[in-house]
């Protein structure tokens, strides 16, 4: 079926060109969401890659994810990383950056903290 790309300008000599893709703003009511995905297949389906570009000289591109804020009283959004169930479950893998002349990534995890004498949130690793 069909194609889109979606590019910015090479920059030869100067900065490339940024590529925004977002919903609106709302005062009153709910903002619109936003879904990137494939299409199921009958063989293999498609995957989605996310990759930051890689630097020459300087540093490496970072890559956020972050969870919607709430600023009254209701729950902050959450971060779900899953991966597929099948004959043999998919893996998730967490891998901090090697360090090629210096010293290698960490890794944080860490719950949140509350406030006004609440509970924090807790870590909870559990192997199947």
């Amino acid at each position: 079926s069909g194609r889109i790309v979606l590019t910015t300008a090479d920059g030869s000599r100067s900065d490339s060109g940024s590529a925004l893709l977002c919903t609106g703003d709302t005062q009153d009511g709910t903002s619109g969401s936003l879904t990137l995905s494939t299409g199921s297949a009958g063989e293999a389906a498609g995957g989605i890659t996310m990759r930051v570009g890689t630097s020459e000289h300087g540093d490496g591109g970072e890559l956020s994810l972050h969870a919607g804020d709430t600023f009254g009283d209701g729950l902050g959004g959450s971060v779900e990383v899953e991966a597929g169930a099948g004959g043999t479950g998919g893996a998730v893998a967490l891998q901090a950056g090697a360090g090629t002349e210096l010293s290698g990534g960490g890794v944080l995890l860490e719950a949140g903290e509350a406030t006004d004498g609440m509970t924090g949130g807790s870590v909870t690793l559990t192997a199947g």
